[in-house]
């Protein structure tokens, strides 16, 4: 279970609080929805980033390839141990609508 503390969807729309009361109730929705009622909150090296296909990758010829910045970063990562989870794959959905998206087409969800 991957969540953001600090955010919740009423009607499926992302909305950030600090209402601790909407925390509370969402989060134990979030637990409903997986079909338990316990979430062990342990120490564990992870480490949690935004990958965003429109600023990580770069252009090489008809493709995009990752950026060495974040080559070294993920690099670094794996020969210390830290795993990386990934948030917001499609930029908050701004990939996904041709309007907003840097590309200047959308990506596919699939």
């Amino acid at each position: 279970m991957q969540i953001h503390l600090g955010a919740y969807y009423p009607r499926g729309q992302y909305v950030r609080t600090r209402n601790l009361n909407q925390l509370q109730k969402w989060f134990e929705q979030e637990l409903k929805s997986y079909h338990t009622d316990y979430a062990d909150i342990g120490k564990i090296d992870i480490f949690m980033l935004s990958l965003n296909a429109a600023y990580d990758f770069e252009p090489s010829g008809e493709k995009l390839t990752l950026s060495d910045t974040r080559m070294k970063l993920y690099q670094e990562c794996s020969k210390s141990g830290v795993g990386i989870t990934v948030m917001k794959p499609y930029g908050g959905g701004k990939l996904l609508n041709e309007r907003t998206s840097p590309l200047g087409r959308k990506m596919s969800r699939y």
